[in-house]
């Protein structure tokens, strides 16, 4: 709709007609949960504490996707929630694996 980035200013003396003012266009910020789901997912494929950094990664990416998705426009970063939820998931499929693989002794872990 033409003009909706204006702003009404009532006619001056001599002059006929609204006159518009252009607004400077709002840019779209990145929130906070997109940033925290990227960083966690790192952290989790690091294998730093994955597999409580991996599911916070999931949870922050999955609700920081929803948020960016329902905002219409006014937020970005689903790429970067995305990131994070791979990453997150990646952490902690890795340390299931190590798990596992230490629970039925095909890695001997001899910590004495």
């Amino acid at each position: 709709m033409e003009g909706q980035d204006q702003q009404w200013l009532p006619p001056r003396a001599g002059q006929e007609g609204p006159q518009f003012q252009p607004q400077p266009p709002v840019r779209p910020t990145t929130p906070g949960q997109a940033t925290a789901a990227l960083v966690l997912g790192i952290v989790a494929a690091l294998q730093i504490f994955p597999p409580v950094t991996g599911t916070l990664a999931i949870v922050f990416g999955v609700l920081s996707r929803k948020r960016i998705a329902e905002s219409g426009g006014r937020l970005q970063g689903a790429g970067m929630a995305l990131a994070g939820i791979l990453t997150g998931t990646a952490g902690l499929v890795i340390w299931l694996v190590f798990l596992i693989l230490v629970l039925t002794g095909v890695i001997d872990v001899n910590l004495s």
